[in-house]
């Protein structure tokens, strides 16, 4: 279960239903929360009202300000950072060379679809997303893989 705080609101993100005659295994659950700047708090319900001891997950240590679903790049996959309506963004791509490949100066959404076919092969690029003002900037890598064009 997942909340944005760590008394309420929590939500099941996940359902894993237990061993048959008290064997131990091991599981394991990737989550994507939506906003990959917060801290969210995860707890287990473990059958009843009994349930796991809450841990915290700061996202922005784990994905820094943005994060690429799925990734790397083999078909098509988002590129997502935190959106605050109204805000016009810009997103340039660069090859491994520094050449930059990608403008799009008309961005307005926090969920940015990529493809592969916006790159020349495979390989690591470099991104930068930046607000039209210049006051916020998010870098980053991505990998694209798999068919060559």
């Amino acid at each position: 279960m997942r909340s944005t705080d760590s008394m309420f609101g929590y939500i099941t993100v996940n359902t894993v239903f237990g061993s048959v005659g008290g064997n131990a295994q091991d599981y394991s659950y990737q989550d994507y929360p939506p906003d990959p700047t917060k801290k969210y708090y995860y707890k287990v319900r473990l059958g009843g009202a009994a349930e796991s001891n809450i841990i915290v997950v700061n996202m922005g240590d784990v994905f820094g300000n943005f994060k690429i679903l799925p990734h790397p790049i083999v078909d098509f996959s988002r590129l997502e950072f935190v959106y605050t309506l109204g805000q016009h963004w810009v997103l340039e791509i660069a090859d491994p060379k520094g050449f930059f490949i990608y403008r799009d100066e008309y961005v307005y959404t926090g969920s940015y679809p990529l493809s592969r076919a916006m790159f020349r092969g495979n390989g690591v690029y470099f991104f930068r997303i930046y607000l039209s003002d210049g006051s916020q900037l998010i870098t980053g890598k991505m990998v694209v893989m798999g068919e060559n064009n």
